[in-house]
């Protein structure tokens, strides 16, 4: 069962955030395929500083490559971000923001920038999947992860799961999962729950709500990309 926030003894939700430029970095994964939109997506994210969002060219990344799970090299982005870089000893305390992008997503800094926007701790852009259904998900006791029944047009609705495809977390958020799951925080529970998932729904344990906003629409590249409303 779910617990109650705060009655578990684990963090609940950390406070709203102030939605005012802060420093932030990007974390992805880089598997079997790289697509070329994405490459220009990251490019031209990283160096735009017009906004509330500096990105300043921070990337953590690795590979799912080589028999690596998926959700250990996540596992690996986020801990660079809360604790440092052990190839070079350094550290990222000044940056807030994380966020984490698959690498057939399309996307913009404006994106990102409202994202940030919302002063929520946990967010996420929207985007489908193959057969065009929406990642936004409520999760019910059976678990099973069902889509969200009715989505309303450009706003910010709380939900329980969505993917890590565009998925933007507070520095606070990454240290309550710490405390939680230990550098595990990506770790699949078993069968049929997913890395990203898993990820949601250690968040839904300490009470932070996820949301998504419907007006941030980001392509997954498929054969083409696909949008939400296109």
């Amino acid at each position: 069962m779910r617990c109650a926030r705060g009655d578990c003894g684990e963090p609940s939700e950390p406070k709203r955030v102030k939605a005012q430029p802060a420093e932030a970095a990007i974390g992805y994964v880089a598997g079997a395929t790289v697509h070329s939109d994405w490459v220009v997506s990251l490019l031209d994210t990283l160096t735009d500083e017009r906004g509330g969002i500096r990105f300043r060219n921070r990337t953590f990344s690795t590979s799912a490559t080589g028999g690596t799970p998926i959700y250990a090299a996540r596992n690996v982005v986020t801990r660079e971000f809360l604790l440092g870089s052990r190839r070079t000893d350094r550290t990222f305390g000044e940056l807030e923001w994380l966020l984490m992008v698959d690498t057939d997503m399309v996307f913009t800094y404006a994106d990102a920038e409202r994202l940030v926007s919302h002063g929520k701790p946990l967010v996420s852009g929207l985007y489908v999947d193959a057969d065009l259904r929406p990642l936004a998900f409520d999760w019910h006791e059976d678990k099973k992860a069902i889509s969200v029944a009715k989505l309303q047009e450009d706003a910010l609705i709380p939900v329980d799961v969505t993917g890590a495809g565009f998925l933007l977390m507070h520095r606070s958020v990454v240290e309550a999962l710490h405390k939680l799951k230990g550098l595990d925080m990506w770790t699949p529970w078993g069968v049929g729950i997913s890395e990203d998932v898993a990820f949601c729904l250690n968040a839904r344990h300490l009470g932070i709500q996820l949301y998504v906003d419907t007006g941030v629409e980001i392509g997954h590249v498929k054969s083409v990309p696909l949008y939400p409303s296109r």
